[in-house]
């Protein structure tokens, strides 16, 4: 039965809409088309530069990236963080300051893996930078910027930032695995055995339910 308290047009049932909108684009359903649907709708039934406009925005971005549309996605995720004004320290854009760090944030985060996964790397590190500029203490920038580094062939660089994720999130399974190939590739088998065990060791305490360190 719906909740008597919440009315068509207000803050709570909007909220419970959006809430919908993302489990529909979550396994088991998938349907990401379904999401983006309801999404735009909720859209254009929000005022333009609210928090609640940004998170849609923000959503859609995420819907087209796990969709595939790489291009939209990309184009989505630069209109929230304003390259214009990306730099070591960058002024939150007006957008985005409406809706919290947590956009800005993913926008940068995404929009970087996208720009890595194209080979971009020296413009995905950028937007890593400038992420780590406002939130020094993200283990997951950290890492995607170490990989982006060893892409570029800067060891030195690729160590510090892998190194950096796993002093803040210990249990990070994917920056071990990144400091394995790292060691791996230098030569050095014992120290790549020690990452790669304890990266399986996390992985049977997660699959066995035991309590893992505070991660993203």
């Amino acid at each position: 039965l719906r909740d008597p308290r919440v009315t068509r047009g207000s803050a709570g049932d909007w909220k419970l809409r959006f809430m919908l909108a993302l489990a529909l684009r979550e396994p088991p359903t998938s349907d990401v088309d379904g999401c983006d649907a309801l999404l735009r709708r909720l859209l254009s039934e929000s005022a333009e530069g609210s928090a609640q406009h940004v998170d849609a925005l923000l959503h859609l971005a995420i819907s087209a990236h796990v969709a595939g549309r790489l291009d939209e996605a990309l184009s989505r995720y630069e209109a929230l963080i304003d390259t214009s004004s990306i730099s070591t320290s960058p002024p939150p854009p007006p957008l985005v300051e409406a809706a919290g760090p947590h956009v800005l944030r993913a926008a940068q985060l995404n929009g970087a893996a996208i720009l890595s996964e194209r080979g971009r790397f020296v413009e995905a590190l950028t937007r890593l930078d400038a992420l780590l500029a406002r939130f020094p203490s993200d283990a997951a920038a950290h890492n995607n910027a170490g990989a982006a580094h060893w892409q570029l062939n800067r060891a030195p660089e690729a160590l510090f930032h892998f190194s950096e994720a796993l002093r803040l999130q210990p249990d990070n399974v994917q920056a071990l695995l990144n400091l394995g190939v790292y060691y791996y590739e230098l030569g050095d088998m014992e120290a790549a055995r020690g990452v790669y065990d304890r990266a399986i060791a996390f992985e049977k305490r997660r699959e066995g339910g035991g309590v893992l360190g505070a991660g993203r």
